[in-house]
């Protein structure tokens, strides 16, 4: 049984619908984004090839936001205080992020503080999703098998040591780990979504 809970479902079908999309968007985004890896893979190419691997950046990276809307909108983390506040942080951060891959896209204030501080968005977002993805695991809000591969793709920010490290290795894990632990949980999400149905206060899905 996989369950998603909400602290006040009215109506089920707005639940089903956000949840199914925020499903598909996260593995198109996750393949979009991998998928346009080994064309984008100079930093410094600011013509097409970086507007179109921004564009892919952006997709994945607006997946991961419906998948933190959802957590949030089913109080993934719990309905306390803290919990709340550390996902309203993260969709910051998040956004952060999207304006530093615009930045990196259109190679425009690249050196300056604005953009520094932008860039670091990434990295901090990212470590973010990993603590909200201990949490969750935690919380038990979401349970079977969408409770740990939540988890386990949100566990990507481990890898940056080995992307840091360069050459072909650098490369292929944190992509499969994007492929395997963000495209699948989306697969996960939008079937969760697509069963949806209210029980008790709860919504619930099997799977």
């Amino acid at each position: 049984m996989t369950t998603l809970e909400t602290t006040a479902p009215t109506v089920t079908s707005r639940i089903t619908v956000p949840t199914r999309t925020a499903g598909t968007l996260l593995t198109l985004g996750s393949l979009a984004w991998i998928g346009m890896l080994p064309f984008t893979a100079d930093s410094s190419d600011h013509g097409l090839s970086g507007v179109m691997g921004a564009l892919a950046a952006l997709a994945f990276q607006a997946g991961v936001v419906w998948l933190l809307a959802t957590q949030y909108r089913t109080a993934a983390m719990g309905d306390g205080r803290v919990a709340r506040g550390f996902h309203r942080a993260e969709f910051v951060l998040m956004g952060g992020a999207m304006v530093s891959t615009v930045l990196d896209g259109l190679g425009t204030l690249h050196g300056t503080p604005v953009w520094a501080v932008f860039d670091a968005c990434w990295p901090l977002s990212m470590f973010g999703m990993l603590g909200i993805g201990i949490r969750v695991a935690i919380a038990g809000r979401w349970t079977g098998i969408l409770r740990w591969w939540t988890l386990g793709a949100q566990s990507w920010f481990a890898l940056v040591p080995v992307a840091m490290t360069g050459g072909a290795l650098a490369m292929a894990l944190p992509s499969v780990h994007v492929v395997v632990g963000y495209a699948v949980l989306g697969v996960l999400l939008a079937r969760a979504g697509g069963l949806v149905r209210q029980e008790d206060g709860r919504v619930v899905s099997a799977g």
